[in-house]
């Protein structure tokens, strides 16, 4: 097998889409002291550990919405939104604090 035969493919679970499709970017990622969501309309946003523990739920609005990450410890985190368009998910790390 070639090296450059390998394909990866993004695995999406039921009732999820790809949160490209969603209307909010994430940035930066990895995050050290916040993450900024960039809406275009208003949604719920979940944060879940890795173990499927809800760690928090907030609303974001339309525009800039800056969440600080300093109560997550560094690893990785499952974010969820939900809006209009669906629900949609990506994950997010955390480092450097």
């Amino acid at each position: 097998m070639n090296v450059d035969e390998i394909c990866t493919k993004n695995i999406v679970p039921a009732g999820l889409q790809q949160f490209d499709q969603s209307g909010v970017k994430m940035y930066p990622n990895p995050a050290n002291s916040y993450i900024i969501f960039e809406s275009t309309e208003p949604a719920e946003l979940l944060v879940y550990d890795m173990t499927g523990r809800l760690i928090q739920m907030t609303v974001l609005g339309s525009g800039l919405n800056r969440l600080p990450t300093a109560q997550f410890s560094n690893g990785n985190y499952l974010i969820q939104i939900k809006n209009t368009q669906g629900v949609f998910a990506t994950r997010m790390a955390v480092s450097g604090h």
